[in-house]
């Protein structure tokens, strides 16, 4: 089994910690967004510990559970990028 990319571990924590901060600022429970989402409260948590890959249909539910717009960015510079003169 390879070991997982230190990036991975980083952007899912970074990812949770975002999506913890939107379910508190719509007021709501770990649980009440798992039933929102149709989604098991340890599944939904593991998602917000950054335990887990969430899948982007995951992301889609969740955001409109908590009422929150999903915004994905990919910026330049990243490991192997090269620019074009």
């Amino acid at each position: 089994m390879s070991k997982l990319d230190p990036r991975v571990l980083r952007l899912s924590r970074k990812l949770g910690e975002q999506i913890r901060f939107a379910r508190e600022a719509a007021g709501l429970s770990q649980n009440a967004v798992a039933k929102i989402i149709g989604m098991s409260r340890t599944n939904y948590a593991r998602i917000e510990y950054g335990k887990t890959n969430v899948t982007i249909e995951s992301l889609l539910k969740i955001a409109d559970g908590v009422g929150f717009k999903l915004n994905v960015e990919l910026l330049p510079g990243g490991r192997g990028s090269s620019r074009r003169t």
